[in-house]
């Protein structure tokens, strides 16, 4: 069924649905994972207060204004604001294995990762299992610094800069 769901999702299929954002799309097959996602997606406090002040009527509504809070967050955290009005999608995956064979899909080697950004596609591919707003928020690290330069920082940087990103996100 994954491979089914790997081969659907980029030919976007009536099966899957997207969020529109106001940086992108969130893609994802079920609204169970929605759900999930939602659920293992714990905001720090200062972020639940800005969240508070949002027009929020569905969990759709409350997944795009906390993915876009956690992006606006980033780019204050890294003081980097992208001026190509960055774009990214962001796919929920159900767990490791489904974010594995995205990954073998793409680059043809096998990996154990929760999550990674792929910087040729401009997707953070994410496992719902394993969500937490640190690890979403190194990988949207990894956009934000993608989008803001023009030539690609060494890959020793650009992991510094996300893991930057991943400690200060709940401060």
């Amino acid at each position: 069924m994954l491979i089914v769901f790997v081969g659907l999702v980029l030919a976007y299929p009536a099966s899957v649905m997207a969020l529109q954002s106001r940086y992108g799309e969130l893609v994802y097959e079920r609204r169970e994972l929605l759900l999930e996602f939602n659920r293992k997606l714990r905001l720090s406090k200062n972020m639940k207060r800005v969240i508070k002040t949002k027009k929020i009527v569905s969990v759709e509504d409350e997944v795009t204004a906390k993915t876009n809070l956690i992006i606006d967050r980033v780019q204050v955290i890294l003081n980097m604001f992208p001026a190509d009005d960055m774009q990214l999608k962001i796919m929920l995956l159900p767990n490791k294995k489904g974010v594995a064979a995205f990954y073998r899909k793409q680059y043809g080697k096998d990996v154990d990762y929760c999550a990674y950004y792929s910087f040729s596609l401009k997707t953070v591919y994410i496992s719902v299992r394993d969500t937490r707003l640190q690890l979403l928020a190194h990988e949207i690290g990894h956009a934000v610094v993608d989008h803001y330069f023009d030539a690609r920082p060494p890959h020793a940087i650009h992991e510094m800069m996300a893991v930057f990103t991943e400690q200060h996100i709940g401060d």
